[in-house]
C-alpha cells in the first residue's frame, strides 16, 4: 500500500491491494482542506478496506461515507457530536461532498439526531441550524476551527469510525 501526495491541497492518493485506488482531490474547493483531515480520511478508508472491503471489489465506488461516532453520546449526558463526511466520485477522483455535524434536538426522552452544522462542498454553502445558509468562502475561520477541534477529538480516541462503501 502506498500514499502519494501532490501539491498543497491535493490530489492525494491511497493505493489499495486488489487495484482499488482512491485519489482524493482537494483542489478547487471553496475552502482549503487541511492535510491533516485528508490524512485521517485516507487512513480510515485504508483501515476499512483491509477489514471490510467493498463487495464486489471490482465495481467502481460512487461514494465513500465516513461516520465518526462517540458511542457514549447521549441527549442528557452529552458527549462528542457524530460527524459524517462523504466523498463523492468525480471522474477518476473523489471529492469532499459534505462534512456534517449532528446533535440531539428535542426533549431528552424524544431527542433525535439532526444536522447542526453542514459544510456542503458540492454547492459551496455552510448551513448552521437556525441560521440562513452562508457561502463557504465566508466561513473559512469557522471551518478551520471546526476541523481543528474535530481532529483533536479524533486523535484523543473520541470516535468509533464506520466506513460505508457506495457502489
Amino acid at each position: 500500500m502506498s500514499r502519494r501526495h501532490a501539491g498543497a491541497h491535493g490530489p492525494y492518493s491511497l493505493e489499495f491491494p486488489m487495484s482499488l485506488p482512491i485519489t482524493l482531490d482537494t483542489t478547487d474547493t471553496a475552502l482549503p482542506i487541511p492535510q491533516a483531515l485528508t490524512d485521517v480520511l485516507l487512513k480510515e478508508i485504508e483501515r476499512a478496506y483491509i477489514t471490510t472491503p467493498p463487495q464486489p471489489t471490482e465495481d467502481p465506488l460512487f461514494g465513500i461515507t465516513l461516520v465518526f461516532r462517540d458511542p457514549g453520546y447521549d441527549p442528557l449526558l452529552g458527549g462528542y457530536h457524530p460527524v459524517e463526511i462523504r466523498l463523492g466520485r468525480a471522474n477518476e477522483h473523489y471529492r469532499l461532498d459534505y462534512l456534517t455535524d449532528f446533535s440531539y434536538v428535542g426533549p431528552a426522552d424524544q431527542a433525535e439526531l439532526q444536522s447542526e452544522i453542514n459544510f456542503e462542498f458540492g454547492v459551496s454553502l455552510c448551513v448552521v441550524r437556525y441560521l440562513p445558509p452562508i457561502a463557504l468562502s465566508r466561513v473559512g475561520e469557522f471551518f478551520d476551527l471546526y476541523v481543528t477541534n474535530f481532529l483533536s477529538y479524533y486523535r484523543n480516541g473520541a470516535y468509533e469510525v464506520e466506513v460505508v462503501w457506495e457502489n
